[in-house]
């Protein structure tokens, strides 16, 4: 967990050439699923038709906190390419 923020995205950087192209090999076996979301403007839950790779590999994260790690590690990362 580097405190500086260019050590850890590199990091994260390397950790992707690593895994994406296993994931990636997933991405064409997909089925269709249905679940809920909640519309932003009217705070309505909605159905809504997703994809689901049927044969990838899940994250298993062993703590609530690692949860969160995770979704704010996601977070401070859905901008950068």
């Amino acid at each position: 967990q580097p405190r500086d923020r260019d050590l850890r995205f590199a990091f994260l950087a390397e950790l992707a050439e690593a895994v994406l192209p296993h994931i990636e090999a997933y991405a064409d076996v997909v089925e269709p699923a249905e679940r809920n979301e909640t519309d932003p403007a009217t705070g309505k839950k909605t159905k809504v038709e997703v994809e689901l790779c049927t044969d990838a590999g899940q994250l298993v994260v062993p703590s609530r906190a690692g949860v969160e790690f995770v979704r704010l590690l996601g977070r401070s990362m859905r901008f950068r390419r």
